[in-house]
């Protein structure tokens, strides 16, 4: 058996070795060590191990792939994403109520885009769009931007607008730089269906001035009144270099970080 070409192996201070395959989008956790002998293996390179449940788990996670396997799972999988791009049944929607943002980040790639916002006619639109699909089995919508709690209001319009067609489970994203993500906006995230919540980091550059970086005792002290205003799960993804800041942020967020 080969070591798949989708893995990526590196160590955590915390956690040790982890192991993640890009493909099977499987997460494992290695005993000290089987991570220190896999780091030397590269794509495609034979793979033997003496302990057989360590070689299963891999193999079950497609870490460990026989001979073209990986193409073979790649296509499977650009096919199945194919055929639900086709589906008349699940609709998938990336949603910008607004191009404008409070920030002025060097490296964003709108920066040079003009700063409008979605019309009622777009936001009919949309919904008349939406409706077509009924009755269905899945409706997901990322909220992005611009910054998109900047349109507050309208997000929440067009969700509860969203959660009153006929489909069969709805649930969004959003994708925030963090900013104006205040208790009263995180009270009703439940009620908007928003399940994950993934925060930008600012400033690459200059850490030490970034306004959300400046607010981060705002996201500790939002993950506490979370944890004990909520019944439902949520994931938090924080993209910073600065992940330790935030671990105090309750345990019942699931604080992930790229």
């Amino acid at each position: 058996m080969l070591w798949s070409r989708y893995n990526h192996l590196f160590r955590s201070e915390g956690r040790g070795w982890l192991l993640y395959n890009a493909l099977s989008n499987s997460f494992l956790a290695l005993p000290e060590p089987f991570g220190e002998k896999f780091a030397e293996l590269r794509a495609g390179d034979e793979f033997r191990c003496d302990d057989p449940g360590v070689t299963l788990q891999l193999i079950a996670a497609k870490a460990v792939v026989d001979s073209g396997e990986d193409d073979r799972l790649r296509d499977v999988l650009r096919m199945k994403r194919r055929l639900a791009d086709l589906s008349e049944r699940m609709l998938l929607l990336t949603v910008a109520p607004t191009r404008s943002c409070n920030f002025a980040c060097p490296y964003c790639f709108e920066a040079n885009r003009a700063g409008i916002d979605m019309s009622r006619e777009t936001e009919e639109q949309l919904v008349r769009f939406a409706e077509r699909f009924q009755p269905g089995q899945l409706f997901g919508v990322t909220w992005f931007g611009g910054e998109p709690l900047l349109r507050f209001a309208q997000l929440r319009r067009l969700s509860e607008r969203f959660l009153a067609l006929d489909f069969r489970r709805y649930s969004a994203s959003l994708i925030t730089n963090g900013y104006l993500l205040d208790a009263d906006k995180a009270a009703l995230l439940d009620e908007l269906a928003i399940r994950e919540v993934q925060i930008m980091e600012v400033n690459k550059t200059k850490r030490q001035n970034s306004p959300t970086l400046k607010n981060s005792q705002k996201f500790v002290k939002w993950g506490q009144w979370f944890n004990t205003r909520s019944n439902s799960e949520k994931v938090i993804n924080f993209e910073f270099a600065d992940f330790l800041m935030y671990r105090d942020v309750c345990p019942k967020i699931d604080a992930s970080f790229l």
